[in-house]
């Protein structure tokens, strides 16, 4: 009886340590192969990598049994096409900004818009910066603004449009003016040197009527008095502010206390 026990112990014991051996084997073998495969990818990544230009090469796998794969390419937004050999029409732009002795701890976030001067006033790209002067004080902004065809409309004028906030309580300080000179160029680089208003300036408003829902204002240090509605929150017009039915600035950043209609005269 204890014989019959212990032989069954032992086969028992077999079976478990030769299923332990299989599955250990199944995972070295597993485990090879994914380095293999690994291997070989990083292999093609380094002969073709200038197969993709500015872009980062990649393997797309098709098959993982058969080892098929796909030759594609990432391309940074600046470039595009299959290979990333066109070059996006941009604005390259260089910020630096200073802020006054008394706002020197406080939060500020600003809104950069690439803008066609059009009636309808397209908002072709934006990009949102915060800056605190303790922190940035020394920082050189780099960053573009890309346009929302291809190849943009040269019949058209494009300008840059900069809203300044305090952070914390999205007190507005005011707005910058640039209009870009150079449209015929496919990359435009714009050097800004951006002062942020002092605590107590007042914003200048422009001699044109003013409506119930809005404010014509007038662009900070703009030598040709460049002017534009800012509608109230949830309304959007060139001449006057009228209801929309979505608020244009939640289309395009994160600042949702008030709405953004430009209407340069």
């Amino acid at each position: 009886m204890y014989n019959s026990l212990w032989n069954n112990l032992l086969s028992s014991n077999g079976n478990f340590d030769a299923s332990i051996l299989s599955k250990s084997a199944s995972a070295q073998l597993s485990k090879s192969k994914g380095k293999k495969m690994t291997a070989q990818f990083m292999s093609m990544i380094s002969q073709d990598k200038n197969y993709c230009n500015r872009g980062l090469p990649l393997r797309v796998v098709l098959n993982s049994q058969t080892n098929v794969t796909r030759q594609a390419c990432l391309c940074p937004p600046s470039y595009y096409g299959n290979y990333c050999q066109y070059q996006n029409q941009r604005v390259s732009i260089t910020m630096k900004i200073t802020a006054p002795a008394r706002s020197r701890q406080t939060l500020f976030v600003l809104v950069v818009l690439l803008l066609d001067d059009t009636s309808q006033r397209l908002a072709h790209s934006y990009e949102q910066l915060s800056y605190l002067h303790v922190r940035d004080k020394d920082v050189q902004f780099n960053f573009y603004l890309l346009y929302s065809a291809r190849p943009k409309d040269t019949t058209k004028q494009y300008f840059i449009h900069i809203d300044i906030y305090e952070k914390t309580t999205l007190h507005y300080k005011g707005s910058k003016f640039i209009r870009l000179q150079r449209p015929f160029l496919p990359v435009e680089r714009v050097l800004i040197r951006l002062n942020i208003p002092h605590l107590h300036d007042i914003i200048q408003t422009c001699s044109n009527e003013q409506h119930g829902h809005g404010r014509c204002l007038r662009y900070l240090d703009d030598p040709s008095n460049t002017t534009f509605y800012r509608c109230d929150q949830a309304l959007v017009g060139l001449i006057r502010c009228v209801l929309a039915r979505q608020p244009l600035i939640d289309q395009y950043v994160s600042v949702r206390r008030t709405n953004l209609v430009l209407n340069a005269f």
